[in-house]
């Protein structure tokens, strides 16, 4: 998304085989993006403090690339000056709904800054629970008895398993003693 080439924005538009390049390579570019963040598996994912500090700097990049696209001269993409009516809803947009190729350009500088980094930032509160939720099993882990186990979200200690939520009455009863 760095390279903003106008040759390659206006290819894009006018031939079908790049336009249906650019989207796989957004789609396939943002699988990567997400995957060290949400792959399955976690030993692949980010710390969440690592994943953190990767959304905020990928939120700071998008917010640089909004204001840019937002304040760019319409001329870097010269196609837009004269859109093509493929659907006959030109008049419409441009006429009664008061959308210029200018403001379309900055509704989308401004639609890629803000939208995109609530996103981010969904992310950075998930990372967040993901992060005091393990604080909290370990806590919940060392109530039980020392030679219980965590497996995923059970506790296992030979004579009681149970699901952490609903921790067995009798080891709470053995460490209260």
């Amino acid at each position: 998304m760095w390279l903003y080439a106008p040759t390659l924005c206006n290819a894009a538009v006018t031939n079908g085989w790049i336009h249906r390049l650019e989207y796989v390579s957004l789609f396939v570019m943002g699988f990567a993006f997400w995957w060290p963040i949400l792959g399955p598996w976690s030993r692949q994912r980010l710390s969440p403090l690592a994943g953190i500090v990767y959304l905020l700097s990928a939120c700071l990049g998008c917010t640089i690339l909004g204001i840019i696209l937002m304040f760019a001269p319409l001329e870097d993409c010269s196609i837009y000056l004269h859109p093509i009516n493929g659907l006959g809803i030109l008049p419409l947009i441009q006429n009664r709904w008061g959308l210029t190729p200018a403001k379309d350009q900055q509704l989308g500088g401004l639609l890629m800054w803000v939208p995109v980094c609530l996103i981010y930032f969904s992310g950075i509160i998930g990372l967040l629970a993901r992060r005091y939720g393990q604080a909290n099993d370990e806590v919940l882990a060392s109530v039980l008895q020392p030679n219980a186990t965590l497996i995923g979200e059970t506790v296992v200690d030979g004579n009681c398993s149970s699901p952490l939520i609903l921790i067995c009455e009798r080891e709470l009863n053995i460490r209260r003693d």
